[in-house]
């Protein structure tokens, strides 16, 4: 921990604290808690951007929080009509705000929802409520503005030095003959961050930005440096290739902020190509590095070019594909079995029936248990366990520290002063078990306070935990249970799916010669490679088996080339005898019985062509037919 680490962590607990009090002050005590969970949506929506469409977001964001608050005064009105609307808007919420390829954000809205159903108003004060709710909406979307309008820009310009710098120190390691410090993995989690920033800020979820389709082509061609890094022998005659692409890679960075130094990127690469074009040099490697550094160049002049007016410009010239949808979305022939649908109904079920529970039996306090359930009902089971023992844990630590603390200071002020350090210290820890631990510390400390009787509470509240636990067990294991296994096959199939779309989009362009209605699907296809592979890790890493990615990264290959492959053949064209020869024989990319006998064929052409740009096409062919052992579906 640093001083700046604190400094910020400092700055936001005032915040939070600032703008739950103004809240407080406009709505009343009885709508503090929708000023809470407001906050907490505020911050968990910051990691997507919501800004390409802000009035729209705006507008479903009220929506959803107006149906809430009406809903939850139905629900509080009878109990009898609170199982189906309680069912319905915790099965939407679900549903909607959970996600095949990123985490969930159905938290904060589930938690305003309990909020509103356990802390009930008037008729006559429901006015104020929805207007709560309203302002709070507006407040989440004023907030995107601010943090994320030029989100891409700022980051994804700092994202791109940061890989640049990255790869010269790997090419320094290589030709000192010493990886011992290779920055694999910051290469690595830099293209991923800059993807999901590109992900985000899609319009209708397929069509990219002006922006974040250039900043995609330069991820693409970084990633296959990186790649390609992996193969060079270290010390084998390639040290005068490797400083060149250093060197570019070094103007590449400083021109994203230089407008100057990308004019003398663009002389320096001219003049490198030519040295090599005069020597007829032929070796992939030389070939492939320097495809890669002329798509870099290109999209750092496209980068420079483009207007602020266009920035967020979207060229919708096409429908988007029905193909896409069931690719990215994994749809399949029973739809109940996918994650989205098996949560949303596990967490439907378990808080209507809870809630119903609670009010027939009038249990005071009871909510504690729909508390529990929210926090344990979680989409995938096998990760509940640990979920649960940490709750558990949590609990009865969180408990016994009330008892002690709350025995020892006996007034109200000091125990708020307490309670204010306990939530200073929550920005810190980022650990399920211990950040529950102070969040049962607060929740029964700040009832106490209003009530006065701590051991009530607490025992209460710790019946209230194992009896939502136990429910969130049951749920979680027989109620369309949904498990690791299922998680990695729907993954494994989506990625395979999505790899033969790619080759789909390669060979239609090859044979109508025209990308206007390819390349949309075929860069959505690729930035969703890169989710399903972050999915794949996280599932892998909670296993503990990462010898299980080797598949990951061959198949993360294939993703890379089918893409460079595309981007080549629509920039610069290849001659008709070996588009032909490439749309003849491209479909058996996918028959690995097939692959030695394309190798060879693909070898000979290589050596019967002159052109360069065809060579280097040849070349990424070539690629995808070795290590064919990593195949997805095996």
């Amino acid at each position: 921990m640093n001083i700046k680490t604190i400094i910020s962590n400092t700055i936001l607990f005032i915040a939070i604290i600032g703008f739950i009090l103004f809240f407080n002050m406009l709505f009343g005590v009885e709508n503090t808690l929708i000023g809470v969970s407001t906050v907490t949506a505020m911050l968990m929506l910051l990691e997507r951007d919501l800004t390409i469409h802000p009035v729209s977001n705006t507008f479903k964001l009220i929506g959803l929080n107006v149906a809430m608050g009406i809903g939850a005064f139905i629900a509080n009105a009878n109990m009898w009509a609170g199982i189906p609307i309680t069912f319905v808007m915790m099965f939407v919420i679900g549903y909607s705000l959970s996600y095949n390829l990123r985490n969930p954000l159905y938290f904060p809205f589930a938690l305003q929802y309990l909020f509103v159903l356990a802390f009930p108003v008037t008729l006559d004060l429901l006015p104020i409520r929805l207007s709560s709710l309203v302002f709070g909406a507006i407040a989440i979307m004023l907030l995107q503005l601010l943090v994320n309008k030029k989100k891409l820009t700022k980051s994804g310009n700092k994202s791109i030095q940061e890989i640049c710098t990255a790869l010269q120190v790997k090419i320094q390691g290589i030709l000192k003959g010493d990886l011992s410090e290779s920055p694999d993995g910051q290469i690595s989690k830099a293209i991923r961050s800059l993807r999901k920033m590109i992900f985000d800020r899609r319009a209708d979820d397929f069509y990219l930005t002006e922006e974040g389709r250039i900043r995609l082509n330069l991820s693409a061609a970084l990633e296959r440096i990186d790649a390609l890094l992996k193969t060079v022998p270290q010390r084998d005659g390639n040290e005068e290739i490797l400083n060149d692409l250093s060197l570019c890679l070094g103007l590449i960075g400083e021109s994203l902020v230089n407008k100057a130094k990308a004019e003398d990127l663009s002389r320096v690469f001219a003049d490198i190509v030519e040295k090599y074009r005069r020597q007829k040099i032929a070796f992939p490697i030389i070939l492939k590095v320097l495809s890669n550094i002329d798509f870099l160049i290109g999209n750092v002049a496209d980068l420079h070019s483009l207007q602020k007016e266009k920035v967020n410009l979207v060229k919708k010239i096409e429908q988007i594909p029905e193909k896409y949808r069931k690719v990215t979305f994994g749809h399949r022939r029973h739809q109940t079995n996918s994650i989205k649908f098996s949560f949303a109904i596990r967490i439907a079920i378990g808080m209507s029936l809870s809630g119903f529970i609670v009010d027939l039996f009038e249990i005071h306090e009871g909510r504690w248990i729909m508390f529990t359930l929210l926090s344990l009902v979680i989409p995938i089971y096998e990760r509940s366990h640990k979920r649960v023992r940490d709750r558990i844990f949590a609990t009865l630590v969180g408990s016994v520290l009330v008892l002690i603390v709350f025995s020892i200071f006996q007034t109200n002020t000091v125990r708020t002063l307490i309670l204010m350090m306990a939530g200073y210290l929550m920005t810190y820890i980022k650990v399920y078990r211990y950040s529950t631990i102070i969040v049962t510390f607060s929740a029964i400390g700040s009832v106490t306070i209003l009530s006065g009787a701590t051991e009530l509470l607490t025992i209460n509240r710790v019946l209230f935990v194992i009896a939502g636990t136990l429910i969130a067990l049951f749920l979680n294991k027989f109620v369309y249970s949904y498990q690791m296994e299922d998680a990695n096959k729907d993954l494994k199939r989506m990625y395979q799916t999505t790899l033969e779309a790619m080759l789909v989009e390669v060979r239609g362009l090859l044979q109508n010669k025209d990308s206007s209605h390819s390349n949309h699907n075929i860069r959505n296809l690729f930035t969703t490679t890169t989710m399903i592979e972050d999915r794949v890790e996280l599932n892998l890493q909670s296993q503990d088996h990462p010898e299980r990615a080797d598949w990951l990264s061959q198949n993360r290959s294939w993703a890379i080339t089918f893409y460079e492959m595309f981007m080549w053949i629509e920039k610069h064209g290849i001659s008709e005898t070996t588009s032909a020869f490439i749309y003849a024989n491209s479909k058996q990319l996918l028959e690995i019985s097939a692959h030695a006998k394309i190798a060879n064929d693909v070898n000979q052409q290589m050596i019967r062509t002159e052109s360069m740009e065809d060579k280097i096409v040849l070349s990424m062919m070539n690629d995808v037919l070795v290590g064919n052992e990593g195949r997805l579906n095996e």
